[in-house]
């Protein structure tokens, strides 16, 4: 089942996140936060292969759950960036999917996701083999991340793709243009959203943002100015936000603790409840609004 939420996992696994001063969590920290997500109606869940030990924590954690009241997706670790050959290509993705299905103690992944959308052009071939392991039972869903609006333009050209997974926040509204989302959801794609929050770089003081980021600091001196005067937070602006999108069926959020995520919870339920228009945040400068470039 697709909650509105989805716990994204990839702080549980490692290391992440531009604003993380908690650091990647103890095993027994990581379960409390999944069971803790759970009891309160979070039932979807991302990970991938790259996000460290993501996966075997969350294969733990369902094991002990009703496996059809989750809702899993991850990811296949970028194959060009990796140097994987395309000879025997098959035999290396049936691998990897075999492997998550391993740590995921699952029978199947619900969604499964081209980690790379740049894949897609290097392996003619991984597109029919995925759709072979769809046709196999392992996976039930294909799907792809994607960071850029073109890539979803493609994305839409092929019958094969169920899911899709885009970057969306108050500063970062690519994805709106072009009645794009309206498209993907008429060719029945189910939409995940990520970097509600980007990362956390809407969470930090503008007075201490790295140097690479320094033109970020007008922007968020702008939020904090808006969240002051309107009595609300920057987690329900930015959930708020996101939530407005009738399109978007689940958002993606991470967390570095139980403490943090309690909030999230409740600062969703508020947001629900809010009228704001977010569109004057937007920018178009692409070194704040794609971690990629940061």
């Amino acid at each position: 089942m697709l909650s509105k939420l989805t716990l994204g996992t990839a702080q549980l696994g490692l290391n992440y996140g531009i604003n993380n001063k908690l650091g990647k969590p103890q095993k027994e920290q990581a379960l409390s936060i999944l069971e803790y997500a759970y009891s309160n109606g979070i039932t979807s869940f991302d990970t991938a292969s790259a996000y460290g030990d993501s996966e075997v924590i969350i294969g733990e954690f369902i094991a002990n759950k009703d496996r059809s009241k989750c809702y899993i997706t991850s990811k296949l670790e970028p194959l060009f960036k990796n140097k994987v050959e395309d000879t025997n290509l098959e035999e290396e993705i049936f691998k990897k999917i075999e492997i998550s299905l391993s740590n995921l103690k699952s029978e199947y992944i619900d969604n499964y996701l081209i980690h790379d959308f740049k894949d897609i052009n290097h392996y003619t071939e991984l597109v029919p083999i995925l759709t072979k392991a769809k046709e196999k039972g392992l996976i039930r869903n294909i799907g792809v991340s994607v960071y850029a609006p073109y890539e979803a333009e493609t994305i839409l050209t092929m019958r094969e793709f169920d899911v899709i997974q885009i970057p969306l926040n108050i500063l970062d509204h690519r994805f709106l243009k072009n009645s794009l989302l309206k498209r993907l959801k008429e060719n029945g794609f189910t939409i995940f959203t990520r970097s509600a929050f980007l990362q956390g770089l809407l969470f930090m003081d503008a007075n201490k943002i790295p140097a690479n980021l320094l033109s970020a600091k007008a922007n968020l001196i702008e939020i904090n100015r808006f969240v002051r005067s309107n009595n609300i937070s920057i987690s329900q602006l930015a959930l708020n936000f996101a939530m407005s999108i009738e399109e978007i069926d689940s958002i993606i959020i991470g967390v570095d603790s139980e403490e943090q995520l309690t909030q999230n919870i409740q600062d969703f339920n508020i947001a629900g409840c809010l009228d704001i228009d977010a569109s004057i945040f937007e920018s178009e400068d692409e070194i704040i609004i794609d971690p990629r470039k940061w």
